[in-house]
C-alpha cells in the first residue's frame, strides 16, 4: 500500500504536532533499511520515528531489535544529529518528500524521499550534501558528498497554488475531466475521482460540463483544500468483513472504536483485513461489505499495517546462509560418497592384480627373470623385445603375456587372465615378482583404509546437514511464531518505582529530588498517605489506598520501599526504620525564614513508625500478550510476576546487576517470552536498582 502525497501531508502534520521541538537521542538502521529515530520529548518521554525511504514514514509503537554496531551512515547521522532539537518537519509542496530540520541556527536538513527506490540525504547548513543512502548523478541533480543539494523539481502547480480562476478556466477547456483535475490539484487520480464523486458528476469530458457542474467541482475542490489546510482529519481504515470473520480476534461490528479495539492486549486489525487506509472517510468506497475502523491517528494505522508485516530480516539472512551452507554440504556429501566408492573399486582392482600375479606365478616370474638377465648382460631393448616377440610366435606362455615395456619408467605391461577377464597390469621390471605383488596388496589395503575414512567423513557431513536442517526449521518456526511486541503505553506511576497490591492499593516511590517533589506536588491526594525512611537522602513514597484502608501490611510494604530507595542502600545497611503520615501532615512550605532544598518536605504531627525493615528488594517481570513489563517490591508481594530476582546492598554496579538480571530472565523464559524481555530497555532494569547491589536469588514462577 503506497503512500500518496495526501497521506504524507497528514502523517507529516501528526508527526510535527507530536515531536517538533523535541530532541533526537539516538539513531539506528535496521538490516531491512529501516531507520529508527529515538526522540526525547520534554514532558512525554520517548517516542520512535520510523523512516523507510521509498516507502513510509510514521511514529511507531513497535519494539525492534537494534543492531549492536551502527553502519557508517548511522555513525555520520549520529555525529551531526544526535542530542539536537528537531526545529521543523515539512513536506515539500504536496510531493512525497519530507525535510526534517535539526540543530541550532540554520541547522542540518534531513531530506527523505518516499518515491521510487527512495533516499535519505543529510545536508549541512551550507546546503552541501554530507551523506546519503544512494549516490547518483542525474541531469539536474548530483547526489554526492560535497555537492550542493538541489531539490527534486516540483511536479508543478497544485491545489494550494492554483486559484479558483485557474480551476474555472481549465474546466472550461477540452479533454477528459480526471487528467485535468490530476494536473490542477497534483493529488493523484484518487482525489480527482473523489472530487467527481462528491460533485455527483457522471460525465467524462470537460465539454459535457455545464456551469452548475463546474461550480460544484470548484466548491468541492475548495472543501478539499480546506480539509488539507485546516488539518481536519478523521483517519479511517476500511476492513474486509470476510477476512475479519476468518480472524477470530477481530470484532465484526459495522463501526469499531479505537479505544475499544486496541487495548493493551491486541492489535486493532490485521494487515490482511485492510482494504484501504485513508486520512478521512471516502464517499466512493463501497461500505456494504466493509467494516470501518477509526484509529487515533493515521500514524497509528500505518504503524500497525506496516510494522506487523515486517519480516525478521536477521532470521531470513541467517536462513539463507544456512541454505547456502546446506547446499555446500550436500555437494560435499555427493563427492565423499563418490570418493568412497572409488576407493572400494580401486582396492578390489589392486587386490585382483596381486591375485592374478600369483595365479600366473610361473609365467610372470619367467618373463621378469628373462628381462632382468638380458639387461644385466647389456642386451639392448630392441633385441629384448624382438626375442620376446619371437617367443610369442612359438606360443611360449611367458612371452604370450607380454604387452609392452617402457624403459623410461621401468614399467613392464602384461596381460593376465583372472576370473574370466584379462587384466592389463603394469609391473616394475627391476623388482621381483613377490615385491610387485606386495605393492598391489599394500595399495589395496590403503584404499580400503581410505574408504573407511571416507565413510566416517560422510557420517560427519550427514550430521552437519541434519543439524543445519534442524536450525533452519527452528528459524522458520520462529518466523511463523513472530511475536508482535508493542511499545507499551505506560501509566503515570510507571515513571516512578511502583507496586500495586492485590487489593488495589498502589505504592509509588520517587527516585531523586526532582521526582520526589513531582510525586508529592502532583500526585499526593487528600486520601493518600506519605512514607519516608528515617534517613537523610531517601525517596518519597505515596500510598494510594483507593478506599481499601491502611493496614499494617500496606505500611510495611511502603516503608520497606522507602528504606530500599534511600541512602541506607548505598551505606549497605541490612535494616532501617521509616514512618508514615497523612497527606495533610506533609508541607512543601518551609517555616518562615528557612529554606527547603529541592525534593524536601516539612512533616508535622505524630508519625507512625515502622522499625527494622529489611533492605531487600525484588525485581519481577510480567509476561503479557504483546510485551513484558517490570514490577518492583518485596518478593512476597510479586506473586503475579512470572519470574523474580532478589537483590540486597552489595558491590556490583547497577548496570552489571541489570544486565545479569535481564540475561538470566531471558534464559529462564520460553523463546517468545524471551523476545519480549529482550525488548525491555536495559535502562528500565537499571532504574529500579537502588545502587550497587548483590543478587541473592532468582525464581521462576509456575
Amino acid at each position: 500500500m503506497a503512500l500518496s502525497g495526501v497521506d504524507i501531508r497528514v502523517l507529516t502534520y501528526e508527526i510535527r504536532t507530536e515531536v517538533e521541538k523535541s530532541w533526537i537521542s539516538n539513531i539506528y538502521q535496521l538490516p531491512n533499511n529501516i531507520f529508527i529515530f529515538k526522540i526525547r520529548l520534554p514532558q512525554e518521554g520517548t517516542r520512535f520515528l520510523l523512516i523507510e525511504p521509498g516507502k513510509r514514514i510514521h511514529l511507531t509503537n513497535f519494539n525492534r531489535t537494534m543492531p549492536k554496531e551502527p553502519s557508517n551512515l548511522v555513525k555520520t547521522l549520529r555525529s551531526h544529529l544526535r542530542n539536537t532539537m528537531i526545529n521543523s518537519i515539512t513536506q515539500n509542496n504536496i510531493d512525497r518528500i519530507i525535510t526534517i530540520n535539526v540543530g541550532p541556527n540554520d541547522g542540518y536538513n534531513l531530506v527523505i524521499e518516499l518515491f521510487g527506490e527512495g533516499n535519505l540525504i543529510l545536508v549541512n547548513p551550507q546546503n552541501k550534501i554530507i551523506s546519503a543512502i544512494r549516490y547518483r548523478k542525474m541531469r539536474d541533480r548530483d547526489i554526492h558528498p560535497g555537492k550542493n543539494f538541489v531539490e527534486m523539481p516540483s511536479l508543478g502547480d497544485d491545489i494550494f497554488t492554483n486559484s479558483i480562476e485557474t480551476f474555472t478556466s481549465m474546466l472550461k477547456t477540452e479533454g477528459k475531466i480526471v487528467p485535468v483535475l490530476n494536473r490542477l490539484m497534483g493529488l493523484g487520480p484518487h482525489y480527482s475521482k473523489y472530487i467527481i464523486n462528491k460533485s455527483e458528476i457522471n460525465k467524462k469530458n470537460l465539454v459535457e460540463l455545464d456551469d452548475d457542474d463546474i461550480n460544484n467541482i470548484i466548491a468541492n475542490i475548495m472543501d478539499l483544500k480546506k480539509i488539507l489546510t485546516d488539518n481536519q482529519y478523521k483517519p479511517t481504515v476500511y476492513l474486509d468483513q470476510v477476512t475479519i470473520k476468518e480472524n477470530s480476534n477481530t470484532k465484526d461490528d459495522s463501526l469499531i472504536q479505537y479505544d475499544e479495539q486496541w487495548g493493551d492486549e491486541e492489535l486493532p486489525f490485521k494487515p490482511d483485513e485492510v482494504v484501504k487506509i485513508y486520512p478521512w472517510p471516502q464517499p466512493m468506497v463501497d461500505q456494504d461489505e466493509l467494516t470501518i475502523f477509526h484509529p487515533e491517528s493515521l500514524n497509528a494505522a500505518y504503524d500497525v499495517y506496516f510494522s506487523s508485516q515486517e519480516t525478521n530480516e536477521d532470521l531470513e539472512e541467517e536462513t539463507e546462509e544456512i541454505n547456502i551452507a546446506m547446499q555446500k554440504l550436500e555437494t560435499q556429501l555427493i563427492e565423499q560418497k563418490k570418493h568412497m566408492e572409488n576407493m572400494k573399486v580401486k582396492s578390489k582392482e589392486l587386490q585382483s592384480y596381486g591375485d592374478a600375479i600369483y595365479s600366473n606365478f610361473k609365467d610372470v616370474n619367467e618373463l621378469l627373470t628373462t628381462i632382468y638377465t638380458a639387461k644385466k648382460n647389456n642386451v639392448d631393448w630392441d633385441t629384448i623385445v624382438s626375442n620376446i616377440q619371437l617367443g610369442k610366435s612359438k606360443n611360449i606362455p611367458a612371452a604370450l603375456i607380454f604387452e609392452d615395456v617402457i624403459p623410461s619408467t621401468a614399467e613392464l605391461v602384461i596381460l593376465l587372465p583372472h576370473n574370466n577377464e584379462n587384466l592389463n597390469i603394469k609391473l616394475d621390471f627391476r623388482k621381483s615378482i613377490t615385491d610387485n605383488a606386495n605393492i598391489f596388496y599394500t595399495e589395496a589395503k590403503k584404499s580400503i583404509k581410505k574408504s573407511k575414512g571416507a565413510q566416517i567423513a560422510i557420517e560427519k557431513t550427514i550430521n552437519k546437514i541434519e543439524t543445519a536442517t534442524k536450525h533452519k526449521d527452528q528459524n522458520l518456526s520462529k518466523k511463523q511464531e513472530k511475536v508482535v511486541i508493542l511499545k507499551r503505553r505506560k501509566s503515570w506511576f510507571e515513571k516512578f518505582h511502583w507496586l500495586e497490591l492485590p487489593n488495589g492499593v498502589l505504592i509509588v516511590s520517587g527516585s531523586d529530588a526532582s521526582s520526589n517533589e513531582k510525586l508529592v506536588k502532583r500526585y499526593l491526594d487528600e486520601e493518600d498517605y506519605f512514607a519516608h525512611a528515617d534517613l537523610h537522602g531517601a525517596a518519597s513514597v505515596i500510598i494510594k489506598t483507593n478506599g481499601n484502608g491502611l493496614s499494617n501490611e500496606v505500611k510495611s510494604v511502603a516503608c520497606q520501599m522507602a528504606v530500599c530507595y534511600s541512602s541506607g542502600w548505598k551505606g549497605k545497611l541490612s535494616t532501617a526504620n521509616a514512618f508514615i503520615v497523612n497527606k495533610d501532615q506533609v508541607s512543601l512550605t518551609p517555616p518562615s525564614g528557612q529554606f527547603l532544598p529541592k525534593g524536601s518536605f516539612m512533616i508535622y504531627g505524630e508519625k507512625s513508625q515502622m522499625k527494622n525493615l529489611p533492605l531487600e528488594l525484588s525485581i519481577g517481570v510480567v509476561i503479557e500478550k504483546h510485551w513484558a513489563r517490570l514490577i518492583v517490591g518485596p518478593k512476597q508481594y510479586l506473586a503475579h510476576a512470572d519470574m523474580t530476582a532478589t537483590i540486597i546492598p552489595g558491590d556490583d554496579p547497577k548496570s552489571s546487576i541489570a544486565k545479569n538480571i535481564q540475561s538470566k530472565f531471558r534464559k529462564m523464559a520460553d523463546p517468545i517470552a524471551a523476545e519480549k524481555i529482550k525488548a525491555i530497555d536495559i535502562s528500565e532494569f537499571i532504574f529500579h536498582i537502588p545502587d550497587n547491589s548483590k543478587i541473592i536469588d532468582f525464581e521462576l514462577k509456575n
